[in-house]
């Protein structure tokens, strides 16, 4: 009965824009109801368009990005759109603001007048997330009087509330039916468009674009067919291609009433990646490694817990960490110890090594070159009327540092203390700008919170005051500032105690980096990992920078690697051999309690990546070039050894040598 029903009423045809901001979850949607799972997905730069078959209705559906810079070209999809699909993320509180207005944007345009509206509130499956009464409200919906909307609650993993939303697109889009070619009137008014932009090549070896208009409806005539560089334009019962070339538009008959078409779309299936780069231009980000050396008290404390060879590695490790951020805070940490009653081998040893006046509750910046470097960076922010984010791994080294800077009259913003609620306030008030009452707001944020969707780019300055062994943390602290949609060039300081604990971190962090690990703690080192770790150079300004055996003048020159034996063609070619006859040595680690097992080179591989950085000793010489790059003041520099700098590189790459996307 289905298919006599087919045969009579035909199939219809419905285009459908699917629009929203960005990380709503618009991706996963449509390929849920395209494979009918849910996959994994990354931010979608530029379209994707998939057919999605619901009963006799077929829905083309173009997804299109939703980042802050792509939103502008959202305009070139509208023509022929017959349905709006608006993704909203509905446990997204602190931008339903921003979704409404780009929502009413879209909708008062001429081109989507007649365009149905359905709402997805995604993310049903998270707490407190938005209902649709509340969705409704929230977006003015209720206001529109002379439009047709609807909202669906949904999820995208689970696939609830999806179908829905296609029944009632289905029942209330207004499409005209697409006939089979049986039919033999000579009507001309369900002429489609098939293989729009669709690249094929001539006997010249170029990429030309291929439209074929084909009338549904059997006729005489013979189908139309273009080849060409131009954009297919439809006005009316008129369609023609406007040739890019010469301007001249070659005219073609026949109705185009029902045609569905995308109108100066930029980014086609085929376009090549430059030209989409063009459009969305990478951020601009300059990368900053500042090593301060350790102050007395530093070296005394650091070389006291090393002394301690009872003591567990973890618990080592943490105390080395806390002495690299500030003294007090492993005062705080051997108090809270001893009071708690835990058994731990050392600690009155090293609360020994203390001075008497340094106490919890008197904090002298001196004491810690990483403090007093970060407390001259903020000042010298302030000078130029930017706003920074403080990113720390240490709930304590946050509250030291909000005291710090509010007895200096700075309005410190929190987000790791503050409820979801307070969050979405807190972030509107650090995006907006404010010359007039603290201009350079400091923000100050735990990486252990969950900041997956926030956007903070208000800021163009973070600082990454500690470090993490898994180098993804620090890639998502990153993202918060450096992120489409931020205008202005972004500066990512990470301070590191020279010699310490933190430039092994650092080292290890590019060794894992092209592994993709995403479990690596303190727990997981074996005792030769142990004891490289634990090694101190003290008298070194930069470990890191001696250990990539860099021989450059350390003047702002990138890095040079100084040769040796093992460089010679013959050594390179015995040690090949070596390792054809031998393999490579490799250790099994157990990161989880199910004994899940990786595999990794042993082979310890040096830091090259640090020879494309800009290195800097501290000198009269290179003192007015790193205050001019970095926006430091002379002050800044009292507390820092030595600085690598890696600037953004320009893409140079020829459109023919460029894949297609």
């Amino acid at each position: 009965m289905g298919k006599a029903l087919s045969k009579i009423f035909g199939k219809k045809e419905v285009r459908i824009l699917m629009l929203g901001l960005d990380a709503s979850g618009k991706t996963s949607i449509l390929y849920r109801l395209k494979l009918g799972q849910s996959i994994k997905s990354i931010p979608t730069v530029g379209f994707n368009v998939e057919t999605v078959q619901y009963k006799n209705i077929k829905f083309n559906v173009w997804d299109v990005g939703g980042q802050y810079k792509i939103r502008p070209l959202w305009r070139h999809y509208y023509t022929g759109t017959q349905a709006l699909i608006f993704v909203v993320d509905a446990a997204d509180r602190d931008r339903i603001d921003e979704a409404r207005t780009e929502l009413h944007r879209i909708i008062n345009d001429r081109e989507m007048k007649e365009a149905v509206i359905l709402v997805y509130g995604n993310k049903q499956d998270i707490q407190d997330a938005m209902k649709p009464q509340e969705l409704q409200d929230k977006l003015g919906l209720t206001r529109l009087r002379d439009r047709n909307w609807y909202v669906q609650p949904s999820c995208a993993t689970s696939g609830e509330g999806l179908q829905e939303g296609l029944t009632w697109l289905a029942a209330n889009s207004n499409v005209n039916p697409v006939r089979p070619n049986t039919q033999k009137s000579q009507s001309q008014d369900d002429t489609v468009i098939r293989d729009t932009s669709i690249f094929e090549e001539n006997v010249e070896g170029q990429k030309k674009r291929r439209y074929t208009v084909v009338y549904a409806k059997q006729s005489n005539r013979k189908h139309k067919r273009w080849e060409g560089d131009g954009v297919l334009e439809v006005h009316g019962s008129r369609m023609w291609l406007r040739s890019e070339e010469s301007g001249r538009p070659i005219v073609a008959s026949g109705s185009a009433r029902d045609l569905y078409i995308v109108h100066g779309a930029r980014f086609n299936i085929g376009s090549y990646e430059l030209e989409v780069q063009e459009e969305i231009k990478e951020k601009e980000c300059v990368d900053y490694l500042i090593f301060c050396p350790p102050t007395e008290l530093q070296l005394l404390l650091y070389q006291n817990v090393l002394d301690m060879i009872t003591l567990d590695h973890r618990e080592m490790i943490d105390f080395l960490l806390r002495i690299c951020n500030h003294p007090v805070l492993l005062l705080a940490r051997l108090k809270q110890i001893l009071e708690s009653g835990i058994k731990c081998v050392g600690v009155s040893q090293i609360l020994d090594s203390f001075p008497p006046t340094c106490t919890v509750s008197d904090c002298y910046i001196a004491d810690s070159n990483k403090f007093k470097t970060l407390f001259e960076m903020i000042v010298s922010f302030d000078e130029n009327d930017e706003k920074t984010i403080i990113a720390s791994y240490s709930k304590s080294a946050l509250d030291l540092i909000e005291a710090m800077l509010a007895s200096s009259l700075f309005e410190v913003l929190r987000l790791d203390t503050a409820s979801p609620s307070e969050r979405a306030d807190i972030i509107k008030k650090f995006n907006t700008p404010n010359l007039f009452d603290h201009p350079n707001q400091v923000l100050l944020m735990n990486q252990h919170t969950k900041t997956m969707g926030m956007d903070l780019s208000g800021a163009t300055r973070l600082v990454l005051f500690d470090s993490d062994w898994n180098v993804n943390s620090d890639i998502l602290a990153k993202s918060l500032v450096w992120r489409n949609g931020q205008a202005k060039k972004c500066h990512i300081y990470r301070l590191l105690m020279s010699g310490s604990i933190e430039e092994k971190m650092l080292q290890r962090q590019q060794r894992m980096a092209g592994l993709d690990l995403t479990d690596i703690s303190a727990s997981q080192f074996d005792d030769d990992e142990l004891c490289e770790i634990f090694q101190f150079h003290p008298e070194s300004f930069c470990e890191t920078h001696s250990r990539i055996k860099c021989k450059c003048v350390k003047n702002g020159c990138k890095g040079q690697k100084c040769p040796t034996a093992e460089d010679s063609p013959a050594s390179q070619t015995a040690n090949s051999m070596m390792n054809l006859a031998m393999g490579e040595t490799q250790i099994r680690r157990s990161l989880e309690p199910d004994s899940q097992i990786i595999m990794e080179n042993r082979a310890e591989k040096p830091t090259n990546e640090f020879l494309d950085w800009r290195h800097f000793e501290i000198t009269e010489e290179t003192r007015p070039i790193i205050t001019d790059l970095a926006g430091f003041s002379n002050e800044t520099l009292e507390s820092i050894s030595f600085i690598m700098i890696k600037e953004p590189q320009e893409t140079t790459e020829e459109l023919t040598d460029l894949p297609l996307l």
